[in-house]
């Protein structure tokens, strides 16, 4: 069937006309034309003329074999490397041929085709040498025949024509379809699909080949004279065909991509959406930022094609290796340039990250576990997150897990340890806690660590009577303590471990009134505490007449929040459970503590019980009593929680949570406050957290031991900027790009809902550890301290190079036996490396060095 009829961009034509061409001399450097054999002559004649024009003529005696077996004689090319920035994505080879001789349009045999006339496509290698792509020819013996490197569409047509006439020959090189189109006279022959092992996305040069004979050919069947042979060549062109229009959209999933140095490669997703039945094409290059082409990343200029129905693609950006220097993130651009017809797109360029893995607060790159948890199968995905981390004394760590299927559907809940190199450790009985019948499986849903490295396990079970709470103890090395008591039923409680290895332990309030705890069958008053075997601490007396809430505090004092079967408000107990006469705080308010100051300040959020609209922010002396001079203002409008008030220097706390405004001032969710309680301006906030343009929600937000803060939650815009959960922030509120985003991107594909980064363990000693979806990893929390180099001269003196922080102080030492080390040297850094020079005495046989960040 005819194709259709579309426009064209005439890339290259020729009609071979005066003064582009003198007869006689080599076709060579002539209107840009290449030639293989040089100082052969050719002629150039009007007659035979398909339109009139001049026309190439080659005698038959101008054909000359060029090895053994090979017929190929004459080939001209016309190279594109002009368009090598802009290359066409489908580009039509065209010329008009005519093959003449006593024998010819015979449709003989394949041993009597020693004439041709051959189009052919030459694609780039990755080497930047050529690749013959495929084509077609005619033949003397008058067919025509397709050519591919695909072997079973290699010659498979046969299509006889007239000899003494001109036919023309078109060869359609579709780089979105990756295929072949063979047109003779207009009329399409077939096409066939590029080889596999062809990853060339342009074209590189288009070729005309003229093949023959060398020798006289005389049989029964055929006789050859060159002499009476002539083949013909005219209105050679090459042309760019326009896309069909496609309504598409696109762009770069996101506006940031994030790569870690260690990483191997950056990749980067490219979206299409809208019309997606239709094959479309665009250009992608990178660009210089603070990183640069060769040193940091690997310059790129490509395409990307997306099939009919295909929507998503994603490019990988080689790195260098990690250089293992700490030193600031680099970025580049990604563009997409050259849209198809009537396509659109709202995200041309990206900035690519990358972020540098040996800086306080940078990923740590070679600590990453995937929890023991099966392969992630697109068409099985699991979605792994992290409920609790408890370290034990040896640095192991006591990893809760729960993950899902990909239609959340099937939940697991599950208790594993970690070695150090965030293995799983073998030794441990890896158990999982579904709960159900805890005679059969362990059920577990929250777990506190106790001193001793032992854990204490629980989780809520209902009936249709009561509210039954399973406990149990797991030894430090994964068994089960069966002589810990394992049941307390018919209450919901508070349970503290302390220091010492007790357990406080406080009922709550049921519908209809309190209901007694019940500890091994034995009701139980309201407030108790246990021995670190279970049985119960008769030197504890809780009082009787408060309930509520139990708050166990870093430095000891114990906090109970008031919220039934007395006047709202806070109390502090005695070590022996006693109320603590000396503490004073408001009555009537319902107090709940946030933060306690090493000078025993306290941070308190009171709901006003006659509305429970609205909280606001107090100051406690350490007697309880009021700070008249911090302002409390006129409290967070609705909604309205606090999940987290960080102090700063100078006095200044730092108040996150839910909240839309802040004393009357927008505030989305977060806000700095001066000593005297009033905003701090100078915080760089801006409009705070937003959720899909409402308030967002942080609920989470933890210091880092630099004074950063590590921000998790429910939104996707800070400080107006779009942002993926968790972020880091720096002291003044500006983000750190550090941890943006985290390893979202690596999670599964649970059928359109995005892999979520939550950091709900929180740090673990000042570390942070973050769940990504399929799996735990963790934040550096200082620098990694490595030697770069060391070189030792004749006369003894050695120069060791170190990684460093500028504004940092680094001290050098030295050991003769690794047990004790010696002060040499210290010194500031003012760049991201430290230089020492050492000098050991003449006598020294060996020295060993370390350096120490101050």
């Amino acid at each position: 069937m005819p194709f259709a009829a579309v426009a064209t961009d005439i890339l290259y034509q020729t009609s071979f006309e005066a003064p582009a061409f003198n007869a006689g001399l080599p076709i060579r450097g002539q209107d840009n034309w290449e030639m293989f054999h040089d100082g052969e002559a050719l002629s150039i004649s009007a007659s035979h003329a398909r339109t009139g024009s001049q026309c190439l003529r080659f005698a038959g005696a101008l054909l000359e074999q060029i090895g053994p077996n090979e017929t190929s004689a004459y080939c001209f090319s016309r190279a594109l490397e002009a368009l090598s920035n802009s290359p066409p994505a489908i580009v039509e080879i065209s010329a008009s041929v005519r093959l003449d001789g006593p024998q010819t349009g015979t449709m003989g045999t394949l041993e009597q085709d020693i004439l041709s006339a051959n189009l052919m496509a030459v694609v780039p290698q990755s080497d930047g040498k050529g690749q013959l792509l495929g084509g077609f020819f005619v033949s003397s013996a008058g067919r025509i025949f397709s050519y591919s490197r695909v072997p079973e569409d290699s010659y498979k047509f046969s299509l006889p024509y007239t000899m003494g006439s001109y036919r023309t020959l078109t060869l359609r090189v579709d780089f979105i379809a990756r295929r072949m189109t063979w047109l003779v006279d207009g009329e399409e022959l077939g096409s066939g699909a590029f080889a596999p092992t062809i990853p060339a996305e342009r074209l590189l040069s288009g070729y005309l080949y003229l093949n023959g004979a060398l020798e006289r050919v005389d049989t029964p069947d055929l006789t050859y004279d060159r002499a009476n042979y002539t083949a013909y060549f005219d209105d050679y062109s090459l042309a760019s065909i326009p896309l069909s229009p496609v309504n598409a959209i696109i762009e770069f999933a996101t506006e940031t991509v994030l790569a870690d140095e260690s990483n191997a490669t950056a990749k980067v997703r490219v979206i299409r959406r809208g019309f997606i039945d239709a094959p479309v094409r665009v250009t992608v290059t990178t660009a210089d930022d603070s990183a640069i082409a060769g040193r940091d990343y690997r310059a790129l200029f490509t395409f990307v094609t997306f099939a009919a129905g295909e929507t998503n693609r994603i490019l990988e950006i080689p790195l260098p290796p990690d250089d293992f220097l700490a030193e600031p993130d680099r970025s580049f651009k990604v563009q997409v340039s050259g849209l198809p017809p009537d396509g659109s797109s709202s995200v041309l360029s990206a900035n690519v990250l990358i972020r540098d893995d040996d800086r306080p607060g940078s990923i740590d790159s070679a600590w990453f576990s995937r929890l023991g948890l099966p392969p992630f199968d697109p068409n099985d995905a699991l979605y792994a997150g992290v409920l609790a981390i408890v370290r034990q004394p040896d640095g192991r760590l006591i990893v809760h897990v729960e993950a899902y299927d990909k239609s959340f559907s099937s939940p697991f809940w599950r208790l594993l340890r970690l070695n150090a190199d965030a293995s799983v450790d073998a030794s441990y009985p890896v158990r999982d806690t579904y709960p159900s019948d805890p005679t059969s499986r362990l059920g577990v849903r929250y777990v506190h660590a106790l001193p001793d490295g032992d854990l204490l396990v629980y989780d809520t079970k209902f009936s249709t009577s009561h509210k039954a709470q399973v406990r149990f103890r797991i030894r430090s090395d994964g068994s089960l303590d069966e002589s810990f008591p394992s049941l307390i039923s018919d209450a919901d409680f508070d349970l503290i471990p302390q220091s010492d290895g007790r357990i406080l332990v406080g009922s709550q309030a049921k519908v209809g009134g309190w209901v007694p705890v019940k500890w091994n069958g034995q009701s139980m008053p309201r407030y108790f505490r246990l021995n670190g075997d279970g049985t119960v601490d008769p030197s504890f007396t809780g009082p009787a007449s408060v309930g509520g809430q139990l708050h166990l505090l870093t430095n000891g004092q114990l906090y109970l929040k008031a919220n039934y079967a007395a006047p709202y408000g806070l109390y502090r107990l005695n070590q022996d459970g006693s109320i603590d006469t000396s503490f004073n705080a408001p009555a009537s308010l319902d107090l709940k503590i946030h933060r306690v100051l090493p000078n025993g300040q306290i941070f308190a959020t009171s709901t006003m019980v006659q509305q429970y609209k609205s909280v606001k922010l107090h100051q406690l002396n350490p007697d309880g009593t009021r700070n008249a001079s911090f302002d409390v203002g006129t409290a967070i409008g609705s909604p309205s929680s606090i999940s987290a008030v960080v102090p700063q220097p100078e006095g200044k706390l730092v108040v996150a949570g839910i909240f839309g405004t802040y004393n009357g001032q927008t505030r989305n969710s977060i806000v700095r406050l001066n000593a005297d309680g009033t905003i701090d301006l100078s915080f760089q906030s801006g409009p705070g957290f937003l959720m899909e343009n409402t308030v967002g929600q942080v609920e989470y937000l933890w210091e880092l031991p630099d004074g950063r803060m590590l921000v998790s939650g429910a939104f996707d815009m800070y400080a107006g900027q779009r942002v993926t959960p968790p972020i880091l922030l720096n002291a003044d509120g500006s983000r750190d790009l550090a941890l943006e985003g985290s390893l979202t991107d690596s999670g599964p594909d649970l059928g359109g809902i995005a892999p979520v980064v939550f950091v709900s363990s929180g740090l673990v000693d000042g570390t942070p550890y973050f769940a990504d979806g399929i799996g735990l990893g963790r934040l550096r929390t200082n620098l990694p301290l490595r030697f770069l180099s060391q070189e030792r001269t004749r006369d003894g003196t050695t120069h060791l190079i170190a990684n460093a922080l500028v504004g940092h102080t680094y001290k050098l030492q030295s050991s003769e036996n690794l047990t004790n080390w010696t002060d040499l040297t210290t010194q500031p850094a003012t760049t991201n490396r430290i230089e020492f020079t050492d000098t050991p005495a003449a006598n020294t046989v060996s020295r060993f060095y370390r350096v120490e960040q101050r």
